[in-house]
């Protein structure tokens, strides 16, 4: 059908133009584009020196001159609202000419613009250049256009934006951190120019289902597309050059260094040769069910599997020496773990918010630490480290004097506790969150308890307390004292770590 229907349309052409009347009408198709195209737009100049055109104030970066055009940049809106906001690609100053070539940090931050189109000769949008645009839905790159960096946060939280013309050819080499996080965008088709995308810089896309990019990548951040879709799926339109690809994770020093694991799905087994698991490398992945680390790996670092949902089994290999902060936090499928022989440090309780991590075992040969009841503690037992998964009622062993903050935290499952008499000291959020536990027992008065409590963040009412957000009508169980509730009292600072909720007892 197309082929007959150019047939037709040469012919007609060919007819027309034999008739004496294709050389008018080529005349009025220029004329008709000489008409219609846009006239470069006026500028007025403010007080502060800058140019106004259309409610935009542009900073002039490079002054024009009798022969050649200057350079500017937008730097502010004056106005509130605007449906389409048209960044020309030119302005006109007392008859000399000013090429628009980038967006100030910050210029367009928190203003409700619904469209945004961009012209070819812009180079760079600036920090949070349209950070937390509320109404803007969509942006419009140009086709074909010059060398572009998308800096750090340039789109960051803009609730509504869907709908984002990643052109193959629009001349994108960079985006920032966090650039596009908290976005609904859908897909990102990434210029074949694009040599770097930033960490976090399409973190929580929640609607991202598409990625496409070339072979240019030289940088890839962490979490570049963690939290995304769980439908996200990726195309390499090339061979990559600088880095490579296996299994759903990215790599680069020719395989040495492990650098990104947000597209990794089902079972996953991590190249030999590398040294660690990074920070972050696959925090957010919800499809990854076993991980398989190499021989070789030293360091598994903070967060690297954080809220990893659907992780049920790590194999940890002998070399590893140490477990970052939160490592596995949030994984609250894993139902079992193995720390191996060589481990030498556990920062804080890696393993917090993994209800189901109802198994954790310790090598014998491990000189640093031991597991009891499902409990993980240090060698001599002093101190408990981590009990995210034991259930129903648990003791602790006589040796243990104290607890790591967030020990228990995020346990489910655990109904009544009973501290020892040798217990000395709880850490900060010892059993915050335990949502099943509706029991205390505390056998004596000598525990300290005065640990200070803190908020969440500035912005949050959330308090954090070693027996906060326990199950409602938590009862606390202590011997008799005549000095209950006096400011220096066992009871005083126990409730500084309650929900208002709680219930202390005393017992003869």
């Amino acid at each position: 059908m197309l082929l007959v229907t150019f047939v037709l349309t040469a012919g007609l052409t060919a007819a027309y133009a034999a008739s004496g009347a294709g050389d008018t009408a080529l005349e009025e198709t220029k004329t008709n584009e000489q008409t219609t195209s846009a006239p470069v737009p006026e500028a007025v100049k403010k007080a502060d020196g800058k140019l106004a055109c259309e409610g935009v104030l542009y900073r002039i970066t490079v002054k024009a001159t009798a022969s050649a055009a200057g350079e500017v940049s937008a730097a502010e809106y004056e106005g509130k609202t605007l449906k389409s906001l048209v960044i020309p690609e030119k302005l006109s100053y007392k008859g000399k000419e000013y090429k628009v070539t980038g967006i100030d940090d910050y210029a367009f931050y928190n203003r409700s613009t619904v469209e945004l189109i961009l012209p070819a000769s812009v180079k760079r949008l600036g920090i949070g250049a349209f950070a937390g645009s509320d109404k803007l839905t969509t942006v419009k790159f140009a086709d074909k256009g010059a060398e572009l960096t998308i800096d750090d946060y340039a789109f960051f939280e803009c609730d509504l934006l869907e709908n984002v013309n990643f052109a193959a050819d629009n001349g994108i080499v960079k985006i920032g951190k966090a650039a596009f996080a908290y976005t609904p965008i859908k897909s990102a088709v990434l210029a074949d120019g694009c040599k770097s995308i930033g960490e976090m810089a399409f973190y929580n896309c929640s609607k991202l289902k598409k990625v496409s990019m070339g072979a240019n990548i030289k940088k890839l951040g962490t979490e570049a597309f963690a939290g995304c879709s769980s439908k996200l799926t990726l195309t390499l339109r090339d061979k990559l050059k600088y880095i490579s690809y296996s299994d759903g994770c990215f790599y680069a020093d020719n395989g040495k260094t492990l650098i990104n694991g947000d597209f990794a799905k089902g079972t996953v087994t991590i190249a030999s040769g590398i040294k660690k698991i990074p920070a972050y490398c696959f925090e957010g992945n919800k499809l990854i069910t076993k991980v398989v680390v190499p021989e070789g790996v030293k360091l598994i670092d903070d967060c690297a599997f954080k809220e990893c949902t659907a992780l049920k089994s790590v194999k940890l290999p002998a070399s590893v020496k140490t477990i970052g902060n939160y490592a596995f936090y949030g994984c609250s499928h894993l139902t079992g773990i193995t720390i191996p022989a060589g481990v030498e440090t556990i920062m804080g309780n890696p393993f917090m918010y993994c209800p189901r991590l109802a198994t954790i075992k310790v090598s014998s040969d491990n000189k640093c630490f031991k597991a009891k009841s499902n409990m993980l503690f240090d060698y001599d037992m002093e101190t408990l480290w981590s009990a995210p998964g034991v259930k129903d009622s648990v003791k602790l062993p006589s040796t243990t004097k104290f607890m790591m903050p967030f020990a228990f935290c995020g346990n489910t499952l655990m109904k009544k506790f009973t501290f020892n008499k040798g217990f000395e000291m709880p850490g900060l959020g010892a059993f915050y969150d335990c949502k099943s536990l509706a029991y205390v027992y505390i056998p004596n008065r000598s525990i300290d308890f005065s640990i200070e409590a803190w908020v969440v963040d500035e912005d949050s009412s959330e308090f954090c307390g070693i027996f906060h957000n326990c199950a409602k009508g938590l009862e606390i169980s202590l011997p008799y004292s005549d000095k209950a509730g006096s400011e220096s009292s066992i009871e005083h600072f126990i409730m500084q770590h309650c929900d208002s909720s709680a219930i202390l007892t005393q017992r003869d």
